[in-house]
């Protein structure tokens, strides 16, 4: 009579659940756990400082010399995190023989076993039955378990990482707001105009901002006599204004201010906030070459529109 499928399947789950079990407790010990720990260390060691034969500076003999000290010199080789266990064919014939009910001590039956001609196919899946359960399936069971070990580990460092950019992203957040609140790109620069030149028409744009006037007059950058110096008005400023190379002798048509407070950018984008644009001079009197003499184009900035102090315009800067 056959037996019953279903109790066949659970007596098999049953024997390989057991065989996990003693497994785990096998690679459990302190020993196995320091490999591991060994691995996990070596894989996630900084880099040391290059040394002058890995420098890019070096001489064609010091780099000569680098190779042969590669050439003899060996490294040695890491512990890796898996560590494969495998049977030699005599062990994988006894516990097999054993698991038939043949005495693996008694060679003579053990041979006639292996000399006698498999009679049916029923006799051909008992020993492949039983070399799986007892050769294959602890071989993969031991690669299973330490993986298993292994990604505990690399699960509670996931963990800190993901804790760790969680913090950094919402710190980049506050960054970035904090960033798009006291930066103002200004646009339409002549192209052949370099940063130390564009300086001065930016000082005297912040000049004639009264709100950047009170401030740098309040905190003595400027006074009485030094209150003509328009490029001191460019302290209001937390860094340089930031001009992009365009290759060459060119850059690029915009220049990024960074203000130290929200207020003054509020301020500097009222009173020049606007399409119409500014006339660019790179001191009092000295138009940029490619001023153009209508709003808009050519050397205009657009960002900074064309409203001056009082809707006028700078001294000695009547458009053509």
């Amino acid at each position: 009579m056959a037996s019953n499928p279903s109790t066949s399947v659970r007596a098999v789950s049953g024997t390989a659940g057991e065989q996990l079990d003693r497994t785990r407790t096998v690679y459990a010990s302190d020993q196995y756990q320091a490999v591991q720990e060994l691995y996990w260390r070596n894989s996630h060691g900084k880099r040391s400082a290059p040394t002058p034969q890995h420098s890019n500076l070096t001489t064609p003999v010091e780099q000569e010399q680098e190779m042969e000290v590669d050439a003899s010199t060996t490294t040695p080789e890491k512990p890796g995190l898996l560590q494969p266990f495998n049977l030699e064919p005599d062990a994988a014939l006894e516990v097999t023989v054993a698991a038939l009910g043949i005495n693996p001590q008694d060679k003579a039956a053990v041979n006639q076993w292996l000399d006698q001609p498999v009679a049916n196919n029923r006799e051909l899946f008992a020993t492949m039955r039983a070399y799986h359960e007892q050769v294959i399936r602890p071989e993969c069971f031991s690669l299973i378990v330490q993986l298993e070990t292994g990604l505990k580990a690399l699960n509670n460092n996931l963990f800190n990482v993901r804790r760790e950019l969680s913090w950094m992203s919402a710190d980049n957040r506050m960054a970035q707001k904090h960033a798009c609140g006291v930066q103002l790109p200004t646009t339409g620069w002549p192209q052949g105009l370099s940063p130390p030149d564009r300086e001065y028409m930016l000082g005297w744009m912040l000049q004639n901002t009264p709100k950047v006037a009170t401030y740098c007059k309040d905190r003595g950058i400027i006074n009485d006599h030094n209150a003509q110096e328009v490029k001191r008005y460019l302290q209001v400023l937390a860094t340089d204004p930031v001009t992009v190379p365009a290759g060459g002798d060119f850059w690029s048509g915009m220049t990024l201010l960074t203000f130290r407070a929200y207020d003054l950018r509020l301020a500097f984008l009222e009173t020049y906030g606007g399409g119409m644009g500014s006339p660019v001079y790179t001191d009092e009197s000295t138009p940029a070459e490619s001023t153009a003499s209508t709003p808009g184009k050519g050397s205009q900035t657009t960002t900074p529109g064309a409203k001056g102090p009082q809707g006028g315009k700078p001294k000695g800067r009547g458009r053509s």
